[in-house]
């Protein structure tokens, strides 16, 4: 009986030293369009106000969105939003991973996370010149 018992811990220590060697896949990543398509919280408008074709701004405004503003890019190519109370739909088109059409506009996307968005856009052709950044998170 001495002996079994030796040889049954053994046993046991080394059964259960063993371990599964399956391994999961990676995760496939994120399309731009799967990051992009959420309801998101509207943080900061900044406006950036330039003299000319400068690119130093002459001035920097803060847009007041309210309390609950959002934008919801959602699977119909719509974006939704409200900001201060006004509610607006505009179409929106993926250009590549680092841009994207809303209404026929370019905006350039400096970020996109699963919850941080960050959109620039930039008027060059006709006075008065400017930027918009919008910051998004969720």
């Amino acid at each position: 009986m001495k002996k079994i018992i030796p040889i049954a811990l053994l046993f046991v220590v080394a059964f259960t030293s063993c371990k599964d060697e399956e391994t999961t896949p990676d995760p496939t990543p994120l399309t731009t369009k799967q990051k992009l398509q959420h309801k998101w919280n509207i943080v900061s408008i900044i406006d950036h106000n330039y003299v000319g074709a400068t690119t130093t701004p002459d001035y920097t405004d803060t847009i007041d969105i309210g309390v609950g503003g959002y934008a919801d890019f959602r699977t119909d190519d719509n974006m939704y939003s409200n900001i201060n109370g006004d509610l607006d739909t505009l179409s929106y088109q993926i250009i590549n991973d680092n841009a994207l059409s809303m209404n026929g506009e370019l905006y350039v996307i400096n970020e996109l996370s699963t919850n941080k968005f960050i959109l620039t856009y930039e008027e060059r052709t006709d006075t008065p010149y400017y930027n918009n950044v919008i910051s998004f998170d969720r």
